[in-house]
């Protein structure tokens, strides 16, 4: 990611699903399965990620940039 777009991302990612994990149009990745495992698109991107149980994080596991 360049430096410019990333600025973007981290800003788009604290004020949507740092904020919100669950929300801003987030869907679990298999729906019925794992409801920490979840989807959503950020700043253009696709990001997949865990939300933790036991204390407020949210981990990216995979950002895929839209074109």
């Amino acid at each position: 990611m360049d430096s410019d777009y990333r600025k973007r991302f981290d800003t788009a990612m604290r004020r949507s699903l740092g904020q919100e994990p669950y929300g801003h149009g987030s869907s679990p990745v298999r729906r019925g399965q794992e409801e920490h495992r979840r989807q959503a698109t950020v700043a253009g991107s696709i990001v997949q990620y865990y939300v933790s149980d036991s204390v407020t994080t949210v981990t990216a596991v995979q950002i895929v940039r839209g074109l």
